[in-house]
């Protein structure tokens, strides 16, 4: 099997690989080898071409593993595997008489190296909280999660009550100007001023 580098630039990697016919078929008789039920030839004839493409595959993959773990480097993505598109020779090779040749290109996780944190200063900033703005938070999240509790006698400014009314522009009803038990604070601009 030859692996040879044809691309090295930046973080992009690539390299032309090419296995040989003779390994392809042993690594094919192996596993014919492995089914005997029936008799190796018949084998080959009827499983050979999947078996081999099985085979391709395996190499494949196992030729990017083993290429990427020995450079010591990290691929980013899945490699990239460009192959023959010629069909005689794809043949060729899945009959196991031509060499497997292709393509495979990666690009790889750039080294990083750690600095001595120890060098490193860090400024932490301090926000300065006027009490006025505390008191203003503290107001608005009073008012937000304030509790009701059922009166009798009238309702006045800041009172919760629960209407149902029927908006009208010259005496006929509009859309959405319609509701049933809304809950309205008195006091506040949630539906008109007052």
């Amino acid at each position: 099997m030859q692996v040879t580098e044809t691309l090295s630039e930046g973080l992009k990697r690539e390299f032309k690989v090419t296995v040989p016919a003779s390994e392809l078929d042993a690594r094919l008789n192996a596993r014919l080898d492995s089914l005997k039920n029936e008799a190796r030839l018949k084998l080959r004839r009827l499983f050979g071409k999947s078996t081999m493409a099985e085979i391709v595959n395996d190499v494949i993959g196992e030729v990017a593993r083993n290429t990427i773990s020995e450079r010591g480097e990290r691929a980013a993505l899945q490699p990239d595997f460009k192959l023959s598109e010629d069909e005689k020779e794809a043949d060729q090779v899945l009959a196991g008489k031509h060499d497997l040749t292709y393509t495979m290109s990666y690009e790889v996780l750039p080294k990083v190296e750690l600095k001595d944190f120890k060098s490193v200063s860090v400024e932490r900033p301090v926000a300065e909280v006027k009490d006025e703005e505390v008191d203003e938070e503290l107001r608005k999240l009073a008012e937000t999660t304030r509790t009701f509790t059922a009166k009798d006698g009238k309702a006045a400014d800041g009172d919760r009550v629960t209407v149902s009314y029927v908006g009208k522009i010259d005496g006929e009803a509009f859309p959405g100007g319609t509701d049933e038990n809304a809950q309205i604070r008195l006091g506040t601009t949630q539906l008109i001023p007052g």
